[in-house]
């Protein structure tokens, strides 16, 4: 019994912009994100003489799009390949299988998050219950014009799940304070980055990860500083010049905390003016951030 004519009919229209098209490409196979070569779009394309017949042919559709699917899913590229050449496959699994903590997404939190984000870090709690504001357009990559006003967690997981939309972002619009310490469960984390500007907070994160035997690394002073070469890692009790790792030092050994992991540096103040705010720059906080991310990244890995 023969089908009926329209059955396999497709309009010579429909071809280009249904299925030849890169752009409809990316949103028939969305998951896929591939376009074919110029080649094969060439040799497929209506405009291609020796094809031309065979644009309205049913099996010819059929083998393109079946080509087309083939091909991506063979040379289906990830945004971490180029981590994995460095790190492995199992690297790359460990990382997608972390799960850490930012406390502040300020000047340094948010290049740490950013780091870890492209390095294929699966699950990351963000806290923070600042919001975006004009001065901190000069140095945090949350701060733009068109984030004036918004909660800086919010603008840095949607910046995340646009990295790696596979990624799980759990935010937390508060500020940390010994008062609700309780309500985190650190135990959970494979990793705490301590991004916080107050002593206090910071103290009480310190204890709390001591507690639950946690991995922390806590940034120190980075405001009054144009040098961020000086910038490195090391245990707090051999740390020097920086005021806030010396109050850190005296606070944690009080507490009977004996070790922990800081970025720091011992450049002295630099300021053209008076005033209790530091001064800040695009340079510094960001480079502090790289550091420390790096610093997790090894640490998660075991390469230290």
């Amino acid at each position: 019994m023969n089908a009926p004519a329209d059955m396999f009919t497709i309009r010579k229209s429909a071809i280009p912009t249904a299925v030849l098209l890169p752009e409809r490409h990316l949103k028939i196979f969305p998951t896929i994100g591939f376009a074919p070569s110029a080649d094969l779009q060439r040799i497929c394309s209506p405009r291609y003489k020796k094809y031309k017949a065979l644009e309205t042919e049913p099996f010819f559709l059929l083998f393109y799009n079946f080509y087309v699917i083939l091909f991506a899913v063979i040379n289906m590229e990830k945004f971490t390949d180029r981590t994995q050449m460095m790190f492995s496959e199992d690297g790359i699994e460990k990382l997608k299988n972390s799960h850490v903590a930012v406390f502040g997404v300020g000047g340094v939190g948010s290049y740490v998050c950013e780091a870890l984000a492209r390095a294929g870090v699966g699950t990351l709690d963000l806290i923070d219950n600042d919001t975006v504001a004009v001065s901190n357009i000069n140095r945090q990559l949350v701060a733009l014009n068109s984030t004036l006003g918004r909660p800086k967690v919010d603008v840095m997981k949607e910046r995340i799940l646009d990295i790696n939309p596979d990624a799980t972002v759990n935010i937390f619009n508060c500020f940390f304070l010994p008062e609700n310490s309780a309500d985190f469960d650190f135990s959970q984390y494979d990793y705490v980055v301590d991004a916080i500007d107050t002593v206090k907070a910071k103290i009480e994160l310190a204890v709390c990860c001591d507690r639950s035997g946690t991995r922390l690394i806590s940034s120190m002073g980075t405001g009054n500083k144009i040098h961020p070469e000086l910038f490195e890692i090391a245990d707090i009790n051999k740390t020097s010049v920086c005021p806030l790792a010396r109050v850190m030092r005296l606070e944690l050994k009080k507490r009977g905390i004996k070790h922990l992991k800081v970025l720091y540096s011992k450049e002295t103040p630099f300021t053209q003016s008076e005033g209790r705010t530091p001064a800040s720059n695009s340079f510094t906080p960001s480079a502090a951030g790289l550091i420390i991310a790096g610093a997790v990244i090894r640490d998660l890995l075991e390469l230290n």
